[in-house]
């Protein structure tokens, strides 16, 4: 439609330039003119198509103007004029074989001069009738121009571009002076072949060559050679045919290009439908006076990062000359080609973790060799290492033997390889010579001390992370018994006052028993706290009625070294336990829960004294019982079994802070039924803290701890593994700890 109205409007201009406004356009009857093809619809090549027309009035001129099916911008005419006007005639409409191609004729425009009026009158396509000497153009007698278009056969000429169907280049290179010559052939007519070349630089430029040929309208298929000159000025080296236009019937044209692309003025399809390959017009020019030099990059390329990840490496390239350089960048992930993306800069896209990656740039300019230069490769590059919670298993005590343990493996993205373990032993955060095993064996020189272990997991050396664990090791562990062979015992006091030892075997099992001391019932409260004055031996505490704390030192060997005073003023206190080292310094503490139901921690100083005590919990009256068995969970984290007032046993996670803000969870029912609870080590030697309950027909139970297997998968593997009476007649003791 835009190109039908501009063709109205060119029509309508030309009528006002031709015509010279003079006086106004004598007042006459409307013109009627019939106007008929009288030529079959279908129109040869060369021979002209006839109209005949008639008028009311005599005419002086008659044009008839048509459009091929190229478009209607490629036009036509045929004009009937006589100097003696008349009322009919014949418009003859010449079809030019070398000019107009098969297919459609369209009608667009067919002019009347009336004798004796100033201006023409114009019958457009679309029916209506122009004229500035008739008011609104006077009546339309013909009707649609679209009765009278026709088709024109012309087989020499079908509607479709000119293919390149023969290319040759120069044999030898061409030398300044001489004329580059390719010789050509096309698949139809054409008027004219233009062939732009570039230089080895492989960029368009001022240096570029372009051959030309041009010929006259013709219904042969075009063929000859294009030529352009070879001047001192022209590079020395190869020069590549990049495009080839090719002009035809008159004004069209078709461009091919070297990656077998064409685009063209029109829609016509070339022919034939495969050309011959661009490459086979490539020539040589042998200049050696004037040859192109190569882009340099002064410092190199490199690939820029910090390493960090969720950034992306980019390029860089430092100096450059030419300075206006145009760079292709490519760049390699192990050996391949990976996907980038250009946002000013050139960046890598897509995963690279893990992966060892290189970058090649290639600068063009024109009249320059390009250039490519690689970089070092760096990586492998880091990838998402993510590590679960750690923590220190096994025994820490004299001989014993710990490891840091994973509660899940590490991860890594992307997925691949297998991590290398190293371990740093640390003693009080200064390194231990030699300790660097998975599993390090605590020594003498340990005891009473912070013994730390950091883990670096490794994939590559950008994919790894360092994680600490610690483990505090007590001078004598609080499970580890009062006889010094390190396996839990118990105490017992008689109704008599006597107090007795019960050793464990380390089994599951007895020692026998054997009394070491006399009138221990002056006390209402006994605790067995581990070691509290720091000499390696396990000692017992006692508050009597009065408040008064004293604190008799075990000699390691089942007796005493001696007693003294270590406090007052704690009957005000509803219960008191022995946690062991509640706050990881290394000492065994005490927990007293007062009367407004605080739980306060009183931190042993680890030489039978205090540090500042610290309330640690609030809200402990509904429980009607503490039980103490240290390290229950598995972790090297001090536990409290609390006894609800309906028999619920809850688990409390104790950190160094206070205890852990986390889930409480119940891990036992039924507990009312025991008159006695306490927690004496690990009884049967498995490695886990165990809870023993005496009940009201003196037998005593004990619950085996499942501490192993909840560290490596949480109370869903079962809080105990089982349980097992242990002895009988407990009953008559007033005191059992």
């Amino acid at each position: 439609m835009r190109r039908y109205a501009a063709v109205v409007i060119a029509v309508v201009m030309t009528a006002l330039l031709l015509v010279v406004p003079g006086k106004p356009a004598a007042a006459a009857d409307p013109l009627v003119f019939t106007f008929q093809r009288t030529t079959p619809f279908t129109a040869q090549a060369g021979q002209p198509a006839l109209f005949d027309f008639t008028a009311s009035k005599p005419v002086s001129r008659v044009e008839v103007t048509a459009s091929d099916a190229h478009g209607e911008f490629r036009l036509y005419s045929g004009v009937w004029t006589s100097s003696t006007p008349a009322t009919s005639g014949t418009v003859a409409l010449q079809i030019p074989a070398e000019k107009w191609p098969e297919g459609k004729a369209t009608i667009q425009n067919v002019s009347v001069e009336v004798a004796g009026m100033q201006y023409p009158i114009s019958f457009l396509r679309e029916g209506a009738v122009f004229s500035y000497g008739t008011t609104g153009g006077g009546a339309n007698s013909i009707g649609p121009l679209s009765a009278f278009d026709f088709a024109v056969s012309n087989p020499a000429l079908p509607r479709r571009a000119p293919a390149l169907t023969m290319l040759s280049g120069p044999s030898s290179p061409v030398e300044p002076g001489q004329n580059a010559a390719v010789q050509f052939a096309l698949g139809l007519p054409a008027q004219e072949v233009q062939l732009r070349y570039i230089n080895d630089s492989g960029q368009s430029g001022p240096s570029d060559v372009t051959l030309t040929w041009s010929g006259p309208a013709s219904t042969s298929p075009a063929s000859g050679t294009a030529t352009g000159p070879v001047t001192a000025a022209t590079f020395d080296g190869g020069y590549t045919l990049t495009q080839a236009r090719v002009t035809y019937l008159g004004g069209s044209f078709v461009t091919y290009y070297r990656d077998g692309r064409h685009d063209g003025s029109g829609s016509e399809k070339p022919f034939p439908e495969t050309w011959s390959a661009l490459e086979e017009g490539d020539f040589q020019v042998l200049n050696p006076h004037k040859v192109l030099t190569p882009i340099s990059f002064p410092s190199g390329v490199k690939i820029a990062t910090d390493y960090a990840l969720g950034t992306y490496p980019t390029a860089d390239v430092g100096g450059l000359e030419p300075s206006d350089a145009k760079l292709e960048y490519e760049w390699f992930k192990d050996g391949q080609p990976v996907e980038q993306f250009y946002d000013g800069i050139s960046l890598l896209a897509g995963p690279i973790g893990g992966s060892v990656l290189t970058l090649r740039v290639t600068a063009r300019a024109a009249d320059r060799l390009p250039t490519t230069v690689t970089s070092p490769p760096i990586g492998p590059m880091p990838r998402q290492l993510g590590t679960a919670l750690m923590f220190m298993r096994g025994k820490a005590s004299l001989g014993g033997q710990v490891y840091p343990e994973w509660s899940m493996p590490p991860t890594v993205y992307p997925e691949g390889g297998t991590p290398t373990y190293s371990y740093v032993w640390k003693r009080d955060g200064a390194v231990i010579p030699g300790a660097r095993n998975a599993i390090y064996t605590v020594t003498k020189a340990d005891l009473g001390h912070i013994l730390t272990v950091d883990v670096t997991v490794m994939y590559e050396p950008l994919t790894q992370t360092t994680v600490t664990t610690e483990v505090p090791v007590p001078l004598a562990p609080r499970g580890e018994g009062f006889n010094g062979d390190r396996t839990a015992d118990l105490f017992a006091r008689t109704a008599s006052g006597d107090l007795l030892l019960y050793p464990g075997n380390g089994k599951g099992g007895w020692l026998p028993a054997q009394t070491i001391g006399r009138g221990w019932g002056i006390f209402d409260t006994l605790l067995a706290p581990g070691d509290f004055d720091g000499d390696g031996a396990t000692d017992v505490i006692g508050r009597d009625r009065s408040g008064k704390l004293f604190l008799y030192s075990g000699n390691g060997t089942g007796g005493w070294k001696g007693s003294r005073q270590i406090g007052q003023g704690w009957q005000g206190f509803k219960e008191i336990v022995a946690p062991g080292d509640f706050n990881r310094d290394g000492a065994n503490d005490l927990l007293a829960k007062d009367q407004a139901d605080r739980l306060i921690l009183y931190p042993g100083d680890g030489a039978g004294g205090w540090r500042t005590p610290v309330t640690v919990g609030w809200g402990w009256g509904g429980f009607s019982r503490l039980i103490t068995p240290g390290w229950w969970m598995g972790y090297h984290e001090t536990n409290i079994l609390a006894q609800t007032s309906s028999g619920e046993l809850k688990v409390y996670y104790g950190l160094r802070e206070g205890f852990a803000d986390m889930p409480v969870s119940t891990v036992g029912t039924g507990w009312n039924s025991a008159i006695t609870a306490g927690g004496p080590g690990d009884f049967n030697g498995d490695g886990s803290p165990d809870v023993f309950g005496i009940d009201a027909k003196g037998t005593m139970t004990m619950y085996w701890g499942n501490g192993t297997g909840i560290n490596g998968c949480g109370l869903g593997c079962g809080a105990w593994k089982g349980s097992s009476a242990v002895g009988w007649g407990w009953g008559a003791f007033t005191a059992v700890f």
